[in-house]
């Protein structure tokens, strides 16, 4: 009988190889057990030197990282793992559940970050999106070795790439633009070629950096990974403002193009590539927002009561104010979970949550003075 991941991949007889590095043996063990019962194949280390060892000397798909081993901090063995230019995806498995650590674990070359305790689902599904994005990568990286062999394969690259692809020329009209932007903009490319770039820049940015998108220089002086955001086609060409579904964040990489005929060099446009990033914009809003507030019941907790109770203190002081704080406690609610059972318990918690929302004026909810610990 076919395992779990054999009907994930399909008819492929790859098996990737996973490492689960944590220093706590019952988590390791209890780790490699729920991948075997997924299909996957793990093998375990103790210890960041060991980690380092290994993905040095041996080849993983992915790495399963806890942020607090005994020898080492979890971010240094990311910063060493790319160092040494170690080809494998890293998904951060942690009890530090602050923002921070998140943030800092994507900024220092994490795909993913997975809270302890996690759901087993959950931890499943991130792997197989890693590991898909792995097969992708590595799909994606063949096909552009076979397309560099000639010109008609190159353009079935380009407009096969899951990024934007665009040229200008010395006056910023679009010469050249590929199929990914009616997926992403909904312009269609006929419509564009010939306009001009500020047709799909979002206004505000636009003034932000007017010479980011018509880039002129080139090398390391270039647009590199620059946060931008294009405007979406609307069909009310009416409407005079933008919306939050106007907008596609983008990842931008754009440089100038020359002709060095004659010995003089001479402008001829830009070429530049633009990567949708609101998966990962969406993605950072959450963990955001599931590290100020309460996932049961929705309502902030208490790192975001106290941001917002230093705030009216400050304000207070400065205006001679006075200021009161209401505490409101579920006396005997031990009895409910011991009697009835924690799921009795949390829907009595989502029940007082949406109480208290109902209770307060809609600008005393937008506001969130209020917190559930």
């Amino acid at each position: 009988m076919p395992s779990a991941l054999d009907r994930r991949v399909g008819a492929s007889t790859y098996r990737p190889k996973i490492l689960a590095v944590d220093d706590d043996t019952r988590m390791r063990e209890s780790l490699r057990d729920l991948l075997a019962l997924n299909g996957y194949h793990a093998e375990t280390a103790s210890s960041g030197a060991e980690a380092k060892e290994r993905l040095v000397n041996e080849y993983f798909d992915v790495v399963l990282l806890d942020l607090r081993l005994g020898d080492a901090n979890g971010h240094q063995v990311l910063d060493f793992l790319a160092e040494q230019g170690v080809d494998s995806t890293v998904i951060v498995v942690s009890g530090d559940s602050s923002i921070e650590a998140a943030i800092d674990s994507l900024r220092h070359g994490a795909h993913d970050f997975v809270r302890k305790p996690y759901a087993a689902e959950e931890l499943i599904k991130r792997l197989d999106n890693a590991l898909s994005k792995r097969r992708l990568e590595r799909d994606n990286a063949m096909i552009r070795e076979r397309l560099r062999k000639s010109e008609e394969l190159y353009r079935y690259m380009v407009n096969s790439s899951p990024d934007i692809v665009y040229m200008l020329d010395e006056h910023g009209c679009f010469t050249f633009v590929n199929d990914k932007i009616e997926s992403v903009l909904g312009f269609k490319r006929e419509r564009l070629l010939g306009e001009h770039f500020s047709t799909i820049v979002y206004g505000h940015d636009l003034e932000r950096f007017p010479r980011v998108f018509n880039e002129r220089r080139t090398g390391e002086r270039a647009t590199r990974n620059t946060e931008l955001r294009l405007r979406r086609h609307r069909r009310n060409e009416a409407r005079d403002f933008d919306d939050e579904d106007d907008i596609v964040a983008v990842e931008l990489n754009a440089m100038g193009v020359y002709s060095h005929e004659g010995g003089h060099a001479r402008f001829l446009g830009t070429y530049g590539v633009a990567r949708d990033i609101s998966e990962r914009k969406r993605a950072e809003k959450t963990i955001m927002y599931q590290a100020y507030h309460d996932l049961l019941t929705g309502l902030p907790n208490r790192t975001l009561f106290k941001d917002h109770l230093n705030l009216a203190l400050a304000q207070a002081t400065r205006n001679s104010q006075m200021l009161a704080v209401m505490f409101l406690d579920l006396d005997r609610f031990k009895v409910v979970n011991d009697t009835l059972g924690h799921g009795m318990g949390d829907r009595l918690l989502r029940l007082v949550s949406r109480r208290l929302h109902e209770c307060l004026r809609g600008g005393e909810v937008k506001r969130r003075r209020y917190s559930y610990s």
